[in-house]
């Protein structure tokens, strides 16, 4: 009995059977190589299956038989950000436009690029461009959601995901957008509703689970706190951002000098210059700190992802050395050991800032800076007592410097 290729694939799309969905379209691509379409839909569904390389492959086939096929070309596309080639897949997207003006999935596709790599107007505008070109869509409605998240306001933000939700009442994403929101105005307990709601209608939703995470911590009130001040820092613009960070280091570097030339302003300037360690230290650790309180219990390993565990570990070992040393320090009166437990304090912010980088070379780069300080830390606490100074000032120096390189790695996409 004959059956229709088209009846049957949708078939094995809709039943869940990916395997033999790419399977059956390998055989229709053997029959007829020139069919571009056939290699773009093997590609989209090798993609689920999380073959990329030869969802790629695939999708470089479609677009060599169907070079102006904009929906070739957006599959080549989506499948590079899937790579975490962010610019190529945008240079990829922006033909697919030109070859159809209307395609609002590769308008947001184009937003999501934008949006990673931090353009968020642009990807804002991309995103309202794929919204005229198809009023309901629903990834350029979210899309444009994310975005307005972290516009300086945020105001527009919870506006945007409750309209997405009246349109797509059982979207996942709207749901996680309505769990941000609640976040936004510190009501965690209705924040953790939403996520577990959103993770009921799609279970893989990564942003979903990082809201699940951030809202069971949030019931400690010191995190819900750190949490709002650090959302709301993360709104600011780049040169707002750099600028309260220069001006904290201008200031310190004051205050320090102020101290030396008079001593009696110590009590004023050292719980000054304090908070302003503090608020460094802050920014890289807090969220790896209270992963690893959170794994702690049953709930909580089953909710952090294997990433943020190994983060965890890291920086919280980190920690425990840098104070393990201090108090080693006190004990003995040894100047080296305190040196070193005071350097390997400063030392948890590049090793945080490796695991705030995009996989690719944004992280190889940060990874290779932090063994280059963790090694000149070590000589410190190991080699000669000639060096034993000097290389702890440079892992102090290091740290510091780290928190730099991180924050310029962090905005880097591969």
């Amino acid at each position: 009995m004959w059956i229709d290729p088209g009846t049957y694939l949708d078939e094995l799309l809709d039943d869940g059977r990916y395997d033999e969905a790419a399977a059956f379209l390998g055989r229709l691509v053997a029959h007829d190589p020139t069919a571009g379409d056939l290699y773009s839909l093997r590609a989209l569904v090798l993609r689920v299956l999380d073959r990329n390389d030869e969802a790629l492959q695939a999708a470089n086939n479609g677009v060599a038989a169907s070079p102006e096929s904009s929906f070739a070309v957006w599959v080549l596309g989506a499948v590079l950000d899937d790579l975490g080639r962010t610019k190529d897949a945008e240079r990829v997207v922006r033909r697919a436009i030109e070859l159809d003006p209307k395609n609002a999935d590769a308008y947001a596709l184009l937003a999501h690029c934008l949006i990673s790599r931090k353009k968020l107007a642009e990807g804002i505008a991309a995103a309202e461009a794929g919204i005229e070109a198809d009023p309901g869509h629903e990834a350029c409605l979210g899309l444009r959601a994310v975005a307005l998240r972290w516009s300086e306001t945020g105001e527009e933000f919870a506006e945007a995901v409750d309209s997405l939700l009246r349109q797509y009442p059982t979207s996942g994403f709207a749901r996680t957008g309505m769990g941000w929101a609640a976040l936004d105005r510190g009501a965690a307990d209705e924040a953790r509703v939403h996520f577990e709601q959103a993770l009921t209608l799609d279970p893989t939703s990564g942003w979903a689970r990082d809201g699940l995470i951030e809202a069971t911590k949030a019931s400690n009130r010191f995190y819900r706190t750190t949490l709002r001040f650090f959302l709301w820092f993360g709104r600011l613009s780049p040169r707002t951002r750099w600028g309260i960070i220069i001006g904290g280091i201008l200031g310190y570097n004051f205050l320090n000098g102020a101290v030396e030339a008079n001593p009696t302003l110590k009590i004023v300037a050292y719980p000054m210059m304090a908070l302003w360690v503090a608020f460094i230290l802050l920014s890289w650790t807090v969220e790896p700190l209270s992963d690893f309180v959170l794994s702690l219990d049953d709930e909580g390993r089953r909710l952090v992802t294997p990433e943020r565990k190994t983060a965890a570990w890291w920086v919280t070992g980190t920690l425990a050395t840098a104070l393990s040393l201090g108090g080693l320090g006190l004990a003995t009166g040894l100047e080296r050991i305190g040196w070193s437990a005071m350097a390997a304090g400063f030392l948890v912010i590049p090793m945080s800032a490796v695991f705030h980088c995009s996989k690719g070379w944004p992280r190889k780069a940060m990874t290779g800076y932090t063994a280059l300080i963790s090694l000149i830390w070590i000589t410190g606490l190991l080699g000669t007592a000639d060096w034993s100074a000097v290389a702890s000032g440079w892992t102090i120096l290091g740290g510091v410097l780290g928190s730099w390189v991180g924050a310029f790695l962090s905005s880097r996409s591969t």
